[in-house]
């Protein structure tokens, strides 16, 4: 498989026109041409982007998800060719970032130590949520991106996911809970404890 950019272009094209014609007339393309790029475009994802219709055509959940990347594609492409005097210059602007409780109190104050060290000039809004409401706000595109545990995703084909870190799982008990005077404990004894 190789995707092309033009075939990003025709893509992202048809989905904001809702038309193969609307698409073609603004890129200055032939219709076939639009339609032959995203159809060779399907093929190599094995997923349907588009669903024709009488009107013209409307996303499918994969195209959904396909014309976020599609745009960051030609966001980076754009970028790219403004040319070398931009490459050095700093990154600014505003990312909002969904959290669980868990990762927000535990993990995410080294991560974001290190993003800003590298990324001065983004300001990063966090939004905590429990699991569910971050799936959900990822697939809505209500925020940009999410940093929580991947283990127990429900719907992981709608999640594009990176490992940032591995943590074993830890048994949290009060000072004087039986539990720690043992050298290993077994998740049974813990399932009959009413609390912990």
């Amino acid at each position: 498989m190789t995707l092309t950019f033009r075939q990003v272009r025709h893509f992202i094209a048809t989905a904001e026109s809702g038309r193969v014609s609307a698409a073609a007339a603004a890129l200055n393309v032939t219709q076939s041409a639009v339609t032959a790029s995203i159809k060779a475009l399907e093929a190599d994802l094995g997923h349907k982007l588009f669903d024709r219709h009488s009107n013209g055509v409307t996303l499918t959940v994969d195209g959904q998800q396909f014309l976020q990347r599609a745009r960051a594609i030609e966001a980076s492409v754009s970028d790219a060719m403004r040319g070398p005097h931009r490459w050095g210059t700093q990154v600014d602007g505003t990312v909002d970032v969904a959290v669980s409780y868990t990762v927000a109190g535990y993990f995410l104050p080294p991560l974001l130590s290190r993003f800003w060290r590298s990324f001065p000039g983004i300001t990063v809004r966090l939004h905590e949520f429990q699991r569910d409401a971050i799936e959900q706000s990822l697939v809505k595109g209500s925020v940009d991106a999410a940093i929580m545990l991947v283990s127990n995703l429900h719907d992981r084909r709608s999640i594009h996911s990176r490992l940032l870190l591995r943590s074993p799982r830890r048994l949290w008990t009060c000072a004087n809970h039986p539990l720690l005077r043992k050298d290993k404990v077994s998740r049974w004894p813990i399932l009959p404890a009413s609390r912990i």
